[in-house]
């Protein structure tokens, strides 16, 4: 038996994702979903006390489900996006304080005018529009 549930009822163990990184980043010409994993991740592993997340790179690839090599490209394309913010311990360990993306359209372009300016996803098979208005009368069904 299903129950339908709102999503905002979820109260345990998840981490809220900006649709920002669904809706706006994709335009971005190196913007993957490689990129809103790795993002979710240190999303996910933030610590408040700290203000950072500390995963290893091999901890990223792994949950990530991709190669060392990649996921560094991938980490320095969300710092190259203002995504994140890479830093080094005294230790030369890497923390990553993660910043809030842009969700205003205008500022998004303003700040990346490289970015595509259709109203699709890269992939041109579905309005960003059309996904707000689905999104308005989707339930969740567990």
């Amino acid at each position: 038996m299903s129950q339908h549930r709102n999503k905002d009822k979820i109260s345990r163990d998840y981490t809220k994702f900006p649709n920002a990184l669904w809706r706006l980043y994709p335009k971005l010409p190196k913007f993957k979903g490689d990129h809103a994993s790795v993002y979710s991740f240190l999303l996910a592993m933030f610590n408040d006390k700290l203000g950072y997340s500390y995963p290893t790179i091999q901890q990223i690839s792994f949950v990530c489900g991709r190669g060392k090599t990649r996921t560094k490209e991938i980490i320095n394309d969300l710092e190259e996006y203002g995504l994140i913010k890479k830093r080094r311990t005294v230790n030369m360990n890497n923390v990553y304080v993660v910043n809030k993306p842009i969700e205003d359209k205008a500022e998004f372009y303003a700040r990346f005018p490289n970015a595509s300016r259709e109203d699709t996803f890269k992939s041109g098979a579905v309005p960003t529009d059309r996904i707000e208005v689905e999104e308005k009368r989707m339930d969740i069904v567990f």
